[in-house]
This record gives structure tokens, C-alpha cells and sequence, in this order.
């Protein structure tokens, strides 16, 4: 199984995660920015991971176009593997979401339930998994911070040419991935019987769908903090609006259509 994290700016979040993930991945793909070179310095350290830089993350005027990375990964790192799971650089993975161990079946979307960790460099992180309390956001419907499919499943066909699985032109984390999950019926929608963790930054969680926004290690913040959150407030808003609307994501587009090729201008670093 191969894991696809598309993330910028959370390189503190995957020196924990990465080492553990890979216990449970065969390989992983992290899609970041060419400037972010803590990321790239993390990833670089292991040898089953691989590296896809590109700058669309910020590209036609977005602010954190997460889905147009994921769907840069897909098409460079699933075709090579039964299962792929798109994970958040936040996630962590039990040994069991092994496909070899929980058995999941084919033309299926899973999604787990996530157990909130706010004691991230607690030593008993994961000896005490089913201790950390469940995330609430997760009574509903599936979210984007852990997808597993089989990279063959009959959703995944393109029916038109140019057709790609996620929305490129989305400006923000916060709105994509129901394009994706919508792929799927609502009783082929599952909840493994596994639950993942979540290492939570401090402040309310969904402040980071803009860029980082959380404090560092060191107690500094991050570059464009302020102007992030305030972008936060407007998209939230508006996605409240959308959410009425026949067209989910107006009004969380950005003004211009990127290339028909996802991948154009990305640079795949194999070593």
C-alpha cells in the first residue's frame, strides 16, 4: 500500500509521523513545495519515501490548493500498488490498516474514525491508542484527512478526457474532497473497524486550511499568520453559504482554469 501525503509547512507533524506510518506503507509519496525545505529534509531521510515538488499549492491565486496536490500524487504514485491511502501529515496509522491484516474489499471507500492527541510528544502516543478520545467531527460523513481505495476500484474510471478525481482549482484545504468521496455510494462509504490518531496543534482545529497557522515548536509563528487566519474567517463564511448552493465549491475557486495535465510543472525527486 502506498500512502500519499500532500502537505507544506508541517514538517514538526511528520518527523513523528512518517518513521511510524511506515510500518504499516510500503511506500510514501509527499507532495510539497520546492521552498519547504524542512519537509523536504524530513522525507529525504528515509528510504521508502519520495518526494514530488511542485508550487500548486499557491498557484492562480490560491491559498492552500491541497487537492491539486493529492491529485499530482495519485497520478504519479498509485498505479504501481493494490491499495493507496491519502493521508493528512497529521495522521497516524495502527498496524492493522495493513490490508494484509483488515481485509478491506475492493470498490469501497474507508475512512476512520480519528482519536484527538493534543500531548503530541506524550510517550505513551500510541501504547495507549484507544485512550485518546474520539474526534466528534467524525459522526458524520467521511472527511479527507485518511482515504484507503484499491487503486483499481471501478470509481476511479475517468469517463471524459481531462477528467481528474479532485477539483484543481479550489483555493483552500477546507473544500475538495467530496468530489472524491462522492464517488462512492453512501453504503460503500465504510468505517474501517480501526481508528487513526490525529496529532493536534494547539489552537481550534481547520485554522491551518489556508497555510499554517499554528505556532511552531519554538513558540514562533509562522510567515502570513495573521493574513491566513483572516482568510479563514471569509472562506468559512462563505463555505456556509455554499453549502445551500448546487454548486458546493463557488466561491472557493480560484478565478483561473489550471492546465488540463495536473502534473505540468511538477519535479519528482527519485533519490
Amino acid at each position: 500500500m502506498i500512502g500519499i501525503i500532500a502537505t507544506t509547512e508541517f514538517s514538526d507533524l511528520l518527523e513523528i509521523t512518517l518513521p511510524w506510518n511506515l510500518q504499516v506503507l510500503e511506500q510514501v509519496l509527499v507532495v510539497t513545495h520546492p521552498e519547504d525545505q524542512l519537509t523536504i529534509d524530513v522525507v529525504s531521510k528515509y528510504p521508502q519515501c519520495e518526494l514530488l515538488l511542485t508550487e500548486v499549492f499557491r498557484e492562480n491565486g490560491a491559498y492552500f490548493n491541497k487537492w491539486a496536490a493529492v491529485q499530482m500524487g495519485c497520478d504519479y504514485g498509485i498505479r504501481h500498488h493494490n491499495w493507496a491511502c491519502l493521508l493528512d501529515a497529521d495522521i497516524m496509522l495502527p498496524l492493522e490498516a495493513n490490508p494484509q491484516i483488515s481485509k478491506p474489499k475492493p470498490n469501497n471507500l474507508y475512512c476512520p474514525r480519528r482519536r484527538a492527541v493534543h500531548k503530541i510528544n506524550s510517550p505513551k502516543l500510541t501504547s495507549a491508542w484507544r485512550n485518546w478520545r474520539l474526534e466528534p467531527r467524525d459522526a458524520g460523513r467521511h472527511q479527507g484527512h485518511c482515504l484507503l481505495f484499491h487503486t483499481l476500484d471501478q470509481h476511479l474510471k475517468r469517463t471524459v478526457p481531462g477528467q481528474t478525481l479532485f477539483p484543481l482549482n479550489v483555493v483552500w484545504a477546507g473544500a475538495g474532497e467530496q468530489d472524491f468521496i462522492g464517488r462512492w455510494a453512501a453504503n460503500q462509504q465504510l468505517r474501517p473497524a480501526w481508528d487513526c490518531l490525529e496529532l493536534q496543534l494547539p489552537g481550534n482545529q481547520g485554522i491551518n486550511q489556508c497555510g499554517r497557522v499554528s505556532v511552531w515548536p519554538d513558540g514562533t509563528l509562522p510567515a502570513l499568520w495573521e493574513q491566513r487566519a483572516g482568510l479563514m474567517k471569509v472562506l468559512q463564511r462563505q463555505s456556509r453559504v455554499n453549502a445551500g448552493l448546487d454548486d458546493r465549491y463557488q466561491g472557493d475557486r480560484v478565478g483561473q482554469s489550471y492546465t488540463e495535465d495536473p502534473c505540468a510543472g511538477a519535479k519528482r525527486v527519485l533519490d
